[in-house]
């Protein structure tokens, strides 16, 4: 196997390990294992590889195709390497229409995720223990107990959950990854964070502090005196 033959199947071992985390609400399944990605097939770029991929839903009239497609879009977009991803679709009586939106989503989302400044309004995702200011940080980003999102310009949080991914065997920094660019966040305050989670965050536009200790209120009042820098890659291995 040449050089680049190595690198096509790490980049699709990745993939797939990615699609793991991508689950089937109806069914509690990842669509690697209920088959609905097949046909993976990798280009090379200009910046990196262009992915395509054949999504089957399960039935042809499937409630959940769009969401799902969307999160197989997004699952392999925000992978190292991956310069442009499309999805076709097959099996599925809106096969066309479905197509289409995944085009006209992406062409949107293009420029989409410019890093704001300190100081202005912001949402900033810490991971933590619990649910309010005083808890502790989690030192874990794809395995933390939650996610607090705190809104500068109103002052207000919100508490996402992650225990889906507290005992997953793999894809949880992916995953969590992906539900931090769910909830609009532009920074993430956390202990420890692994390449894969890294990866995700970064390809999202979201900024990443690491080391972060202490209370989340604590987290944001050092954030907010320029006390934390700013990480540039992932500070720990998988697994976290």
């Amino acid at each position: 196997m040449n050089p680049r033959e190595k690198e096509e199947a790490e980049i699709q071992r990745e993939i797939r390990d990615g699609l793991r985390g991508v689950i089937d609400p109806g069914t509690g399944l990842d669509v690697v294992r209920m088959g609905l990605v097949r046909d993976m097939e990798l280009r090379r770029g200009v910046n990196g590889y262009r992915a395509t991929l054949t999504f089957r839903p399960s039935s042809p009239a499937c409630p959940m195709a769009f969401k799902l497609a969307w999160d197989i879009k997004q699952c392999v977009q925000s992978l190292g390497g991956i310069e442009r991803v499309e999805v076709r679709v097959e099996g599925y009586d809106r096969a066309s229409e479905l197509e289409e939106i995944l085009r006209d989503e992406s062409n949107a989302a293009d420029g989409r995720h410019a890093a704001p400044g300190r100081g202005d309004a912001m949402k900033i995702l810490i991971t933590t223990e619990g649910d309010s200011l005083e808890s502790k940080v989690d030192p874990r980003f794809g395995r933390a107990g939650n996610f607090l999102v705190y809104d500068t310009e109103t002052e207000t949080f919100t508490t996402v959950s992650n225990t889906q991914n507290i005992q997953a065997q793999q894809g949880a920094g992916i995953q969590a990854g992906r539900t931090a660019a769910d909830t609009g966040a532009q920074a993430v305050l956390t202990g420890n964070c692994g390449p894969k989670a890294f990866r995700v965050l970064n390809q999202a536009g979201i900024r990443v502090y690491v080391g972060v200790k202490g209370t989340v209120r604590e987290a944001l009042d050092a954030f907010r005196k320029g006390e934390l820098t700013e990480a540039t890659s992932a500070n720990v291995e998988g697994h976290w």
